[in-house]
């Protein structure tokens, strides 16, 4: 039903973006636009960028938020209205337990078309395209700066999961801009072992692959190789080591909760390091992905930190009987060994204690 003249009632409103960042436009013209959003609990809003042509004014209806306004930080409470003028960089984010709701004016109207673009590029499978984001940023004269999304989330704890799994990926592709904290440069000496023994061979999928060295590692024994990891960048650097070493080894961006997607089956799935960093009710999910691209009789190599590691850094500590659990149905494990994780400088330690695992598809 169409509205009387002069008044925008609540069914008229158009939701230009759904997620952890919703966007409704109430009212909108060249000279003005009101859109709501809603914040879920302790989301990102949106890292420091920077409009070339408009104003903003949130007005904080419900809940509080987070503002970075030129490097100066604070809490706007509700009732309270942040001035957010063109030219000068911001970010905000909801630093609370409780959603926050806020009423959006844009002057001059227009950029509220934005959000409406912006919605089928986060739906994508997979990882955000960040070339795509910034393209459509360029298209509005918004100056994105994706590499503040890090230090954004460790100041303010936040959760880039918070409302979507697939926000989790910025923080992996950010920590692939330079050298994560766990990339040694080369393959771990456990899976190095193996190999030599022959026990990476046929079709090998090494889950969580970073830069490829394991990967890289098996291909040079003769496996026929596939190596997947969320981040592109990841992925970018993988596929440079392997053009410059000539290795058959092949390298895709993909999710490790959604192996099947990748419609082949394998001999032999890869996992160093990726099953420590996945919350506890997650595991058995990604066992069932594992599980899927294995052939029958096919088995999974996973090296993880151990329970026998000190203090609380890195990834989470695993033990025996929580391996069991993740595996416990459609699969044999054949063993669980002591063994080490093989760390670069700059940690806590040069190595963790950690577990080798065998685990068969049953």
């Amino acid at each position: 039903m169409t509205s009387p003249p002069y008044l925008h009632a609540a069914a008229d409103r158009d939701i230009l973006l759904t997620g952890p960042l919703s966007a409704a436009l109430l009212v909108g013209d060249d000279r003005v636009s009101a859109v709501e959003h809603v914040l879920a609990p302790r989301a990102l809003g949106a890292p420091v960028h920077t409009h070339r042509n408009e104003d903003e004014y949130s007005f904080v209806l419900e809940g509080e938020l987070g503002v970075e306004i030129d490097g100066n930080v604070f809490t706007a409470e509700a009732g309270s209205v942040v001035a957010k003028p063109r030219g000068v960089p911001h970010a905000f984010w909801n630093p609370t337990a409780r959603p926050v709701r806020l009423l959006e004016l844009i002057v001059p109207g227009g950029f509220e078309r934005y959000f409406g673009q912006l919605g089928p590029i986060l739906e994508r499978p997979g990882p955000p395209d960040v070339a795509a984001l910034e393209e459509l940023a360029g298209r509005y004269g918004l100056e994105l700066d994706v590499s503040s999304i890090p230090r954004l989330v460790g100041e303010h704890g936040l959760d880039l999961g918070a409302g979507s799994r697939r926000s989790e990926t910025w923080e992996w592709d950010e920590l692939h801009a330079g050298t994560p904290p766990w990339e040694t440069e080369g393959p771990q000496p456990a899976l190095a072992r193996l190999a030599e023994a022959g026990l990476l061979s046929g079709r090998v999928l090494d889950v969580g692959c970073g830069s490829g060295d394991n990967a890289l590692l098996a291909a040079a024994h003769g496996a026929d190789v596939l190596g997947v990891d969320v981040s592109p960048r990841a992925v970018e650097k993988a596929r440079a080591k392997a053009a410059a070493r000539g290795s058959t080894a092949r390298f895709e961006v993909a999710d490790a909760l959604e192996l099947d997607r990748l419609d082949e089956q394998f001999d032999v799935v890869l996992d160093s390091g990726m099953f420590h960093v996945l919350p506890a009710d997650v595991r058995p999910r990604y066992a069932a992905q594992l599980r899927a691209v294995l052939r029958p009789g096919g088995i999974c190599r996973l090296l993880c930190f151990n329970e026998q590691t000190p203090g609380s850094w890195g990834p989470q500590r695993v033990s025996r009987q929580e391996l069991h659990d993740a595996f416990a149905d459609g699969w044999s494990i054949e063993s669980i060994d002591a063994d080490v994780f093989e760390l670069p400088p700059g940690n806590p330690a040069p190595q963790a204690h950690a577990w080798l695992a065998a685990v068969r598809r049953a």
